[in-house]
């Protein structure tokens, strides 16, 4: 039974260390019912952490339980569905809920693992996408709909767009940017070239290797993403000044009479690596050049 104590630090506590501190001072078990109302509390606030995962484990707290209601609805979404719609998922955390016994592969009750909750919440990583692996998930499997994590990703971006009124291609790179390595890739965000993007997605997602990565932790993706997705502003950029898109559709082995820069970037020798700073050195940078303009 939650304590007086406990059920108002987890209502109205902003600290997490001391919502750890209230759940430790006790070691008495939660009951499932218990358990599943911390859940609520803690991800409804965005106060579940990889550090928070040691103390619920100490009280007996069962992770896999679903979330909703157990009556009507005694698989649904879990916690780590939650956590990557929230966009809160790091390799960090997803290793500390496993060694707490949290099973990544198991389905809702909509066929769905965690991954198909990653875009939304957060641009897509490739190394939350590793970790997730590295736990046994899948992203091949289709839902109950038949639908993949790729179909998922794209169908909600674009829905998203459409919502906001914003451009499906800022959307794609936006959200899919930093996910992808190749300029074929970005080329295909750029156009909105939808079904290729469900395939290069469902590539990428073959490509990328298991990693635990137990160290990286959400600031570090957060930081990863802003230093990749400028690769994909890059071609962007050049897509904005060139048409490369006939080239990309042609079926033969006849290249268009382009200028040297264009056959340069159709090639693949124009320049797309970027030098890796940190996101505190491009801001640093950005001042700099801010200060510049204004003299």
């Amino acid at each position: 039974m939650l304590s007086r104590a406990e059920k108002s630090i987890l209502k109205h506590g902003e600290d997490n260390q001391e919502i750890r501190s209230v759940l430790s001072a006790s070691s008495q078990p939660l009951s499932v019912a218990d358990g599943i109302e911390v859940l609520r509390l803690l991800l409804g606030r965005g106060k579940f952490d990889y550090e928070m995962v040691d103390v619920l484990k100490q009280r007996g707290c069962d992770l896999n339980k679903p979330l909703g209601c157990n009556k009507d609805n005694p698989d649904g979404y879990t916690t780590a569905d939650y956590l990557a719609s929230y966009g809160r998922l790091s390799p960090r955390l997803i290793s500390e809920m496993a060694k707490a016994g949290y099973d990544f592969k198991r389905l809702n009750n909509r066929g769905e693992h965690a991954g198909f909750y990653l875009v939304g919440g957060a641009p897509l990583n490739k190394e939350v996408v590793a970790a997730l692996k590295a736990q046994g998930v899948d992203f091949s499997i289709e839902n109950k709909e038949g639908k993949t994590v790729a179909d998922i990703a794209v169908k909600g971006l674009v829905t998203y767009a459409q919502t906001t009124g914003m451009s499906e291609r800022k959307v794609f790179k936006d959200w899919l940017g930093a996910f992808f390595e190749q300029r074929d890739d970005y080329v295909d965000l750029y156009y909105a070239d939808k079904d290729k993007i469900v395939e290069n997605l469902n590539r990428r997602f073959a490509e990328i290797e298991p990693n635990v990565n137990a160290d990286k932790g959400i600031l570090s993706v957060y930081e990863d993403y802003k230093i990749s997705v400028a690769r994909c502003q890059r071609v962007y950029t050049y897509c904005d000044k060139h048409n490369v898109k006939d080239y990309f559709m042609q079926k033969t082995d006849q290249k268009p009479d382009w200028n040297k820069e264009q056959g340069e970037f159709i090639r693949g020798k124009w320049p797309m690596a970027i030098e890796t700073h940190s996101a505190k050195a491009v801001l640093q940078g950005q001042m700099v050049a801010d200060r510049q303009r204004k003299k």
